[in-house]
């Protein structure tokens, strides 16, 4: 939110991070960091990029995670897929690199985005 980094999605993409962020299994968390979730999700909605897939023929195990791989082949395609879900078993979709949470949290700390 600091400027360092845009956040990318397609409405589709969106859609799913809106169902993820209020399952109720996660709101002890937000609760115990004093974020609410909706609010969360606007603010990223004001500083995020919103592409329009493109249609991707790469394979993925869960085809719930198609919607991120047509990211991935959006033009231009964003910079990396950030992701902990271990349905993403390829370190790269097209030229798009896969990388966890931590890995951007340490990318970031160190400077190198």
């Amino acid at each position: 939110l600091d400027g360092r980094v845009t956040p990318v999605f397609s409405a589709e993409t969106l859609a799913e991070l809106s169902d993820v962020l209020t399952r109720p299994r996660l709101q002890r968390f937000f609760k115990r960091a004093a974020i609410e979730p909706r609010a969360l999700l606007d603010r990223l909605a004001d500083v995020s990029e919103v592409l329009a897939p493109s249609v991707a023929d790469q394979p993925i195990r869960d085809l719930k995670d198609r919607p991120f791989i047509a990211l991935a082949a959006a033009e231009p395609p964003p910079d990396c897929l950030v992701t902990g879900d271990a349905d993403f078993e390829r370190d790269r979709y097209g030229n798009v690199p896969v990388i966890s949470a931590s890995m951007l949290a340490r990318l970031l700390c160190d400077g190198a985005v």
